[in-house]
C-alpha cells in the first residue's frame, strides 16, 4: 500500500513535505438562515431545554454556566486594558461573558443575562481598537461580539444592532484585509494563530453575511483555502506540535470553525478532514496523566487539567463515547454547586450543543501505551486508566525550534503513587518576559528565549555533553515503540549534532509498574563528560550509594542506578531564579548523574525507578535499545 518506497521513507516524506489541499469554493447559502445561525439555530436551542434537564452531564454543566453567569451580573462592564502589547485577557474575558450570559439567556429567557451580555457588547464595540497589533486580540473579540450579536439578534433594538454590526465590520473582519500586512501573517501561518484568527474572522462573517455579502464570502473562502497550512501538522497521528495546552486552544477554534461552516453552509468544506486531526482526540486525551494533570511539555500550564470542551465535539463526530473517559469523570465527580474546571472555559457554553446524550460512558478503555509521530513525537505508557496512583511514563523526541518548543527532546516525564516525580516546569507568562526584554520568540541557537530557565537546557529531563546545549534545530525521532512489553525509543543524534558520534534514550513501563530510563550513547574524536538530569520538586531527595531517595506527601521513589557503577550521583536546588526575568519555581531539585566516556569509547546510563508501592522490584536484564521490543519507524 505504500509503493516501491519503505514506510519509513513515505513517514519523513510526511512529515517534510507540507499536505496539498485544495479547497471547494464556498457559495453563501440561499436563502440566507435567520438568526440565530451561529453553531444552532432557534430549533436547537429550543431542543437543548429539554437536553439540559435530561441529560446529567448537560444538566450539570448547564448549573455552572447559570453560577458564573450570576457572578457576572455583579461585575463591571469590561475596560480596554493591555497587559503590555495583548489586549487578549480582556477579549477572553469577552467571549466568556458574552457567551455564558447568551446562552443561559437564550435557555431560561431570563432578560438580566441578555441584558448584562448585551451591556458587555455595549462596552466593547465602543473601544478604539481591538489591538490588530496582536491579531489574536482581535480574532476573539470579533468572535465575542459576534457570538453575542447572532445570539441575541432579536433582542437588540434596529439601532443598535447597526452600531453591533458596523464594529464588528471596522473593528473585527475588515480588519483581515485592511490591516498591515505585518499584522496579517495569520492568514498563512502555520500555528494556532492561523486556526484561532481564520475562525474569529468566520464568526464575524457569518453573523454579518446579510448586510455585507461580498467580504463575508472573501473572509470564508479565505479560512477555506488556507487552515490547512496549521492543520497539516496535525498529521499523521494528532500530536500536537506544540504540546497539549495548545492543542486545547488552536484546535478549540479549529472545531468552531468547522462547527460554524457546516451549520451555516450545511458543509464543512473539508475542514474537519485532515490527515491526523480526528485521531488528535486521543492524543490529547492521552496527555491527562493519572494525578489529573497534562503532560506539561513546551509551553504548557501545569495546573491540572480542565473538562476539554472539544472533545464533545470529536465524540459526536466520530461516535466515540470512549474520548470521553477523563471529561465524565471530571463532570460527574464534582460537587454539586462548586465551580467546574473546564478548558477553555471561555467557550464552556459550547459544549451543551457539542455533547450528544446518547453516548454515554463507554465501556472500552483508551490504550494504555500510545505514540504519535509528526513533527513533534511523543509516546506514553502507563500502567492503569482511571487510578490515580497509577504509573505514567512519557518520552517525548522534536526540536527546540517547533513552534513553543523547549530544550527538551529526549525528555521525559515520570508519575507513580498519585505523584509527579519527574516534572516538566512548562511555560512562563510571556509578559513577565517580555517586560523584562527578553525577545521571546527568537528561537535560533542564540536566541534569548533558550537562556530563560523553564525554556532551555537546564531544565528539562535530558542528556548533556560537556554542558552544551542541544542543537535548535536537531530532531529527537521516535523509532521504537511497543505496547506489550511497555516501551519506547528516540533516536537523538542530530540533538547532539557535533557533541557525540551517536545517542539514544529508551524508557520501558515494566510489569511491576518500575521504570526503566536506558540510555547508549558513542562518543566522537574526543572524550566527553555526560550529564544525567532528573528535575523534581520532591520535598526530600537523598543521594544514597548508587540511588537517590525521593519523598513527596507520604510517598516514595528510588532512582536506583544500574549502570555505570561509577557515575557520581548529586542533588542541586535549582529553586532560586538565575536571572531577573526567572520565575522561582518552589522546591525544585536537579538530581544529576555524571560520567566520562573516551574518545570513540560507548556509554551508557541504566536508572530504575521503583514506586515505593512496588517493594521489591525485578531489576530487568541489560538488553540494548537495537534489541528492544516494538515496530521501528
Amino acid at each position: 500500500m505504500f509503493g516501491r518506497l519503505p514506510l519509513a521513507a513515505w513517514l519523513l516524506v510526511a512529515v517534510a513535505i507540507p499536505l496539498s489541499f485544495a479547497a471547494a469554493p464556498v457559495a453563501l447559502p440561499e436563502p440566507m438562515p435567520a438568526h440565530p445561525r451561529l453553531f444552532a439555530d432557534a430549533v436547537r436551542f429550543v431542543a437543548l431545554r429539554e437536553q439540559v434537564k435530561t441529560d446529567p452531564v448537560s444538566a450539570r454543566i448547564f448549573s455552572d454556566l447559570v453560577r458564573r453567569a450570576d457572578l457576572m451580573l455583579v461585575q463591571p462592564p469590561l475596560t480596554y486594558q493591555k497587559e503590555g502589547r495583548r489586549l487578549l485577557a480582556v477579549s477572553r474575558d469577552a467571549i466568556e461573558r458574552i457567551s455564558t450570559l447568551a446562552m443561559v439567556a437564550r435557555l431560561t429567557d431570563d432578560v438580566r443575562y441578555a441584558e448584562r451580555a448585551l451591556a458587555e457588547m455595549r462596552a466593547v464595540t465602543a473601544f478604539k481598537d481591538w489591538n490588530p497589533s496582536h491579531y489574536l486580540d482581535t480574532a476573539e473579540m470579533t468572535f465575542a461580539v459576534a457570538l453575542g450579536y447572532d445570539w441575541l439578534f432579536e433582542r437588540i433594538a434596529p439601532a443598535e444592532r447597526a452600531l453591533f454590526a458596523k464594529a464588528l465590520l471596522e473593528l473585527g473582519v475588515s480588519q483581515a484585509e485592511t490591516a498591515p500586512a505585518s499584522q496579517l501573517f495569520w492568514i498563512k501561518g502555520t500555528n494556532n494563530w492561523n486556526q484561532v484568527c481564520h475562525a474569529g474572522m468566520v464568526a464575524g462573517a457569518i453573523a454579518l453575511a446579510d448586510e455585507h455579502p461580498a467580504i463575508a464570502l472573501r473572509t470564508l473562502n479565505r479560512a477555506v483555502e488556507n487552515l490547512h497550512l496549521s492543520a497539516d501538522h496535525y498529521a499523521p497521528d494528532g500530536a500536537y506540535p506544540e504540546g497539549p495546552m495548545y492543542w486545547n486552544y488552536g484546535t478549540t477554534f479549529h472545531v468552531m470553525l468547522t462547527d460554524m461552516l457546516t451549520h451555516f453552509l450545511g458543509d464543512a468544506h473539508g475542514t474537519d478532514d485532515y490527515p491526523g486531526f480526528r485521531t488528535s482526540a486521543d492524543y490529547v486525551l492521552q496527555m491527562v496523566t493519572p494525578t489529573g494533570r497534562l503532560y506539561s511539555y513546551a509551553d504548557c500550564n501545569t495546573s491540572s487539567a480542565g473538562v476539554s470542551i472539544p472533545l464533545y465535539w470529536f465524540a459526536r463526530k466520530t461516535r466515540r463515547a470512549d474520548l470521553l473517559l477523563t471529561n465524565t469523570a471530571m463532570v460527574t465527580g464534582a460537587k454539586a454547586g462548586a465551580a467546574l474546571k473546564t478548558d477553555p472555559s471561555r467557550v464552556e457554553a459550547l459544549s451543551l450543543i457539542w455533547i450528544d446524550p446518547s453516548l454515554t460512558a463507554s465501556d472500552k478503555q483508551p490504550p494504555l501505551s500510545w505514540f504519535g509521530r509528526g513533527e513533534n513525537p511523543v509516546a506514553v505508557h502507563r500502567s492503569a486508566w482511571g487510578d490515580k496512583r497509577a504509573t505514567f511514563v512519557g518520552l517525548k523526541g522534536g526540536a527546540a525550534n517547533v513552534s513553543h518548543g523547549h530544550m527538551d527532546a529526549g525528555s521525559f516525564l515520570l508519575e507513580a503513587d498519585g505523584v509527579r516525580w519527574a516534572v516538566d516546569l512548562g511555560m512562563q507568562d510571556y509578559n513577565s518576559l517580555e517586560s523584562k526584554g527578553i525577545v521571546l520568540w527568537n528561537n535560533k541557537q542564540d536566541g534569548q528565549r533558550w537562556r530563560v530557565f523553564r525554556l532551555g537546557a537546564e531544565s528539562h529531563n535530558i542528556l548533556r555533553f560537556d554542558g552544551a546545549v542541544p542543537d535548535v534545530t536537531g530532531r529527537g525521532e521516535l523509532v521504537k515503540f511497543s505496547a506489550q512489553p511497555a516501551g519506547s525509543v528516540v533516536a537523538l543524534d542530530k540533538v547532539y549534532a557535533g557533541q557525540i558520534a551517536s545517542v539514544s534514550r529508551g524508557v520501558a513501563l515494566q510489569p511491576d509498574r518500575c521504570v526503566l530510563i536506558q540510555d547508549e550513547w558513542k562518543a566522537g574524536e574526543k572524550p566527553v563528560e555526560v550529564t544525567w538530569q532528573f528535575l523534581t520538586e520532591a520535598k526530600n531527595a537523598t543521594a544514597g550509594k548508587g540511588e537517590i531517595t525521593l519523598e513527596q506527601a507520604g510517598q516514595r521513589l528510588v532512582l536506583r542506578v544500574l549502570s555505570p557503577a561509577d557515575a557520581q550521583l548529586a542533588v542541586e536546588d535549582v529553586s532560586a531564579p538565575r536571572a531577573d526575568y526567572d520565575a522561582a519555581n518552589p522546591n525544585l531539585k536537579r538530581i544529576t548523574l555524571r560520567t566520562r566516556t573516551g574518545a570513540g569509547a560507548t556509554g551508557g546510563f541504566r536508572v530504575l525507578a521503583v514506586p515505593g508501592s512496588v517493594g521489591a522490584p525485578v531489576v530487568p536484564p541489560l538488553t540494548p535499545l537495537a534489541d528492544w521490543p516494538g515496530a521501528g519507524f
